[in-house]
């Protein structure tokens, strides 16, 4: 309730008084004055609280023989006529013979918080009587409302950056007098974040004011901001129940996405001689490996499979897909080896041709005027045919793409392979071309396989670089005489054909390790298959578990990586239903493999590794252990062809030398390593190094000779080539049994 507020307010004596001074009593002479009653006003009280009633009385000095009439009228800051108060009569009237009459006046009990009011009651010139001492009177109204509260629409808001909100501030009741709000701004908004404009000032009468808030829209990833407006204390108000609102401003810009590096070495496929120049890109990033073929590729951006593509000119195009970046800040290791192209042929288009690879039953037959470029345009000039065929069977790796063929619907099947044959040509400028619509090519690819028997038809898979993934068209025939079969087919497009046929799977599960037990999360796991050419790879979870797909009734290989480390290989056979591995993978600290491939003959090749000390050989008579000294075991040991044969190396030793040699265990030499092709990668630290037969092999020579590795007093290694063909089997270079090990 407001506090009693007098506004002109005098006592009923000072006014007597001042009227009387004035001469109030209507005029006359004594004479006059003596005939006639005198009449004053009185009322039952000066102070009334609204909605309260009041009676005034005219009252006469002595009776009268004839009827008083004494006119009213009314003033001051209270409002007649039902706003405030209301009179009953305008004048008060006594009967002859009485000596006094009464009117009410009504006070109205309003909901309007304001001010005390007055009434100012005067009598007029009375008829019939002389006025009296009291012709006029104050009388007070006093307010009974409390100010109403200010209070906050809503207590929560959100925007979008660049939207603008309405804070609006309601009265509970309105009020007769104006209304100021003050206000404060906090939250973890900044003030470039948003701006206030608008003022909380409410007129008399009026029950609300409003702020807008312009949320401004930025270009920054952020998280979610508020601006927390907060009510000060009101002026001829007091704060309601919200007195504070909290805007939040949602961030409308997409977060930058996680990133990763990708890291590796491109070499050649035969000499295994790093390539210099490679363009490796993957998304926008884009890099070129240097004069040893290494790259490292940043800011690329993490996926669940994240493309990585290899180009140069002379080479069959390579491509990869890893699950390895899936977070911010991840690295994976890409090493891949690219094919130099077989055959580059230059001939007029408008006659038919067939392009023949040269000691290989690959080749590529196309009619005449076959080619046309993108959207159909003729070739210009003479056009130029690459064709190269790719025996993965030596080396999975080969194959861009990771082994996974489209699916109808959606999703991804993993396939094996059974040969495959890059087919692309190009006019005079340069310009790609592809098979005109409705001409159909016949490929020949060679057979390369680690699979015992042969379908005598299967599918054809293209290759789709945008996808990673091989599509199916057409179908191909088995052809030719041993050892050069080949299958037949006729495609409608150029691209890499591939002579691949799907197969049933099974789970591997199992768990990658540190060899302190510790579980290691985003490991790559790749299985690769022993008596089929195919591979399939997941990514460990947090505790180090997988699962990996790998064909039914199958001898695959097992390998986990993650950044530079690499575990031991063992050979598991699958057979018709999901397995579990009943030893973890272990990535060994010292981060070496050695992995020997061949093809079908010779039937036995043999991994050779002297130790760190004198008397420790490893090889299949000895496999080694890793888990204690020699710290270098063969995995396998493969009598049948192809391999691969996979040697771990866990722990180095200071300051002595590591030596690996391959043996032509069953002494055949049509062909013999060199024409197998036998073929070694080391992979140290995340760096590849191939080591393919040197010059110089004949029936007498049956040991090739590779490499050693070197280590200082920190086991940090120097990779040092032998290249060698030896009659006989190496010694041990080194001179004792007393290796001291790094950790």
């Amino acid at each position: 309730m407001s506090g009693t507020r007098t506004i002109g307010r005098l006592s009923a004596s000072l006014l007597i008084s001042a009227l009387a001074a004035c001469g109030g009593g209507g005029g006359g002479d004594d004479s006059n004055s003596n005939e006639l009653p005198s009449v004053h006003l009185t009322s039952t009280a000066t102070t009334l609280t609204e909605g309260a009633t009041l009676t005034i009385t005219a009252t006469l000095s002595s009776p009268s023989d004839t009827a008083v009439t004494v006119p009213l009228t009314v003033g001051g800051s209270a409002s007649n006529g039902g706003f405030d108060y209301s009179l009953s009569h305008n004048a008060i009237t006594i009967v002859a013979g009485a000596t006094s009459a009464s009117v009410s006046l009504n006070t109205y009990d309003d909901a309007l918080d304001e001010g005390d009011e007055t009434v100012i009651l005067t009598a007029g010139i009375p008829g019939n009587a002389t006025a009296g001492a009291i012709t006029a009177m104050i009388l007070s109204i006093i307010d009974n409302d409390d100010p109403p509260l200010a209070s906050f629409a809503l207590a929560s808001q959100r925007i979008d950056e660049g939207a603008t909100a309405t804070l609006s501030v309601l009265l509970s009741a309105p009020s007769s007098m104006p209304i100021s709000v003050p206000y404060t701004v906090g939250g973890s908004a900044g003030s470039a974040d948003y701006a206030i404009s608008g003022a909380l000032t409410i007129a008399p009468g009026g029950t609300s004011a409003a702020l807008t808030l312009s949320a401004a829209d930025d270009t920054a990833a952020e998280a979610d901001e508020t601006a927390v407006v907060t009510l000060g204390t009101p002026s001829h108000a007091s704060l309601g129940a919200i007195a504070a609102t909290e805007m939040t401003i949602d961030d409308n810009d997409a977060a930058p996405a996680a990133t990763g590096t990708i890291s590796g070495r491109v070499a050649d496929a035969a000499t295994g001689a790093g390539l210099p120049g490679v363009t490796v890109s993957s998304g926008t990033r884009t890099t070129a490996s240097d004069a040893d073929g290494n790259y490292v590729l940043t800011g690329v951006v993490a996926s669940p499979s994240t493309m990585v593509r290899f180009s140069e000119i002379g080479r069959v195009p390579q491509s990869r897909s890893t699950q390895a970046l899936m977070a911010a800040n991840a690295e994976a290791t890409i090493n891949v080896p690219m094919l130099a192209i077989a055959v580059s042929e230059t001939y007029d288009p408008t006659t038919a041709r067939q392009i023949i690879v040269a000691g290989s039953s690959a080749s590529v037959q196309l009619p005449a005027n076959a080619l046309r470029r993108a959207g159909g345009g003729m070739p210009v000039g003479a056009v130029t045919a690459r064709v190269t065929p790719i025996a993965p069977a030596s080396d999975v790796e080969l194959m861009p793409g990771n082994y996974l063929s489209s699916v109808a619907g959606g999703g991804s099947a993993p396939i094996e392979s059974f040969g495959a044959l890059d087919v692309s040509f190009v006019d005079a400028d340069g310009a790609a071309l592809d098979l005109a619509n409705g001409v159909s090519s016949t490929l020949r690819i060679p057979v390369s396989t680690r699979a015992s028997s042969l379908p005598a038809t299967i599918p054809l898979y293209y290759f789709d670089s945008g996808s990673g993934l091989w599509n199916q068209e057409g179908t191909a025939t088995l052809q030719g005489t041993a050892p050069n079969r080949y299958y037949e087919g006729a495609v409608t497009r150029l691209s890499t054909w591939n002579a691949d046929q799907p197969y049933t799977t099974v789970t591997v599960r199992g768990c990658v390790q540190t060899a302190d037990g510790s579980g290691v999360g985003g490991a790559i796991v790749k299985s690769e298959g022993k008596n089929y050419t195919g591979s399939a790879s997941t990514v460990t979870d947090t505790d180090g578990s997988f699962t990996v797909a790998a064909k039914s009734n199958s001898q695959v290989f097992l390998q986990a990586s993650k950044d530079v480390q690499i575990s031991n290989s063992p050979q598991v056979d699958v057979l018709g239903a999901d397995i579990t591995l009943p030893r973890c993978l272990v990535l060994a600290t010292a981060q070496v493999s050695i992995k020997l491939t061949w093809g079908a003959e010779p039937e036995d090749l043999d991994s050779h590794t002297l130790a760190a000390n004198r008397d420790e050989h490893i090889f299949y008579g000895q496999p080694g252990e890793l888990a204690a000294n020699p710290y270098v075991a063969l995995d396998v040991d493969d009598t049948s062809g192809f391999g691969p044969e996979i040697t771990t190396i866990s722990r180095l030793a200071r300051n002595r030398r590591y030596q690996f040699y391959v043996d032509n265990y069953s002494s055949s030499y049509h062909p013999g390593q060199t024409g197998s092709p036998a073929r070694v990668e080391l992979i140290y630290a995340g760096r590849q190094f191939v080591f393919t037969p040197p010059a110089g092999e004949t029936m007498q020579t049956p040991v090739w000779n590779v490499f050693q590795l070197a280590t200082d007093a920190n086991c940090n290694v120097t990779v040092l080539p032998l290249q060698q063909f030896l009659s006989s089997e190496p010694a041990n270079p080194n001179p004792g049994n007393d290796a001291s090990y790094c950790d």
